[in-house]
């Protein structure tokens, strides 16, 4: 038996995000890979690769098949993947005449990785309008009150005074940074991942592009020219952008608690645990410059 802190019924609280991780539940890597095969279909029978009828078919049944993540735990114990027991339970579900063009032309990375890149993208408009919202937060909070005196630290230290101003704006700009960098990335990762066996899209013949391009039109993903199967900088990259924003916002509540100090008093936590009263101190020793 394995246990989690993130899953813990209350600590789990503190270090989870059930908006982002709905997007990363078990059931919703299958819905995302049920939607690939349709979407793929789909772009096969308008390149003419399959039969129309197959290809509504397909879609059909990956619209309304019901999978059970824990029914496929021992055929990927078997495996060593989902995707075999995943587009058989598929086909059966299509059935006859049509059970033969399930997942024609693409492969398990195909599918595992398509999944995860539209996963992401959704989750990704997630982060970027919580990232947009506490931009406009500083702007106002800045706008209200940045002129207000702080004292500055070095080495952890009273020295200068500063400004809220100043404060906020180490604040904010890293994270108007990240969002700069954040087209970039998703060019790079937020491509469809179709290319056969081996990469190289072989068994779609002449058709191969228009299929790949489909499938990214109905996935809202942007074409590739070829898979990217053994190439994961982009993911790498992705991975990076998002420890950026953690290191800031990290630096951002390391800075508010040690505001929120009882002795520093210059911000108060809303919803924490109120402190034991105490009388402020009216003065303050001469800060020190390094």
């Amino acid at each position: 038996m394995s246990a989690s802190v993130f899953e813990h019924p209350f600590l789990g609280t503190l270090l989870g995000d059930d908006e982002v991780a709905a997007h990363f539940t078990a059931a919703s890597d299958l819905a995302a890979m049920l939607r690939f095969e349709a979407a793929l279909a789909e772009a096969e029978a308008e390149a003419g690769v399959i039969p129309q009828a197959a290809a509504a078919d397909i879609a059909d049944a990956a619209r309304t098949l019901l999978l059970a993540p824990a029914d496929l735990a021992a055929a990927v114990a078997r495996d060593g993947v989902v995707v075999p027991d995943f587009v058989r339970r598929l086909r059966t579900a299509v059935g006859e005449p049509h059970a033969a063009f399930v997942h024609r032309g693409s492969t398990s990375q195909d599918v595992i990785d398509t999944s995860l890149f539209t996963r992401l993208k959704a989750a990704s408009e997630i982060l970027l309008a919580r990232l947009d919202a506490l931009v406009v937060g500083f702007d106002q909070l800045a706008a209200a009150s940045g002129d207000l005196v702080l004292a500055g630290h070095t080495r952890m230290q009273r020295a200068r005074p500063i400004t809220l101003a100043h404060k906020i704006a180490g604040w904010q700009d890293p994270l108007v940074r990240h969002q700069a960098r954040f087209p970039a990335v998703a060019a790079d990762l937020f491509r469809v991942q179709l290319g056969g066996a081996v990469g190289n899209r072989a068994e779609l013949g002449e058709a191969a592009d228009a299929v790949a391009a489909g499938v990214a039109v109905r996935l809202g993903l942007a074409t590739a020219a070829r898979a990217t199967h053994a190439e994961r900088d982009a993911i790498a990259a992705y991975g990076h952008w998002c420890t950026l924003i953690a290191g800031t916002l990290g630096k951002f509540g390391a800075d508010i608690a040690l505001m929120a100090q009882n002795e520093v008093g210059e911000v108060t936590i809303a919803g924490a645990v109120a402190p034991p009263p105490c009388r402020r101190r009216t003065t303050r020793s001469a800060p020190r410059s390094w």
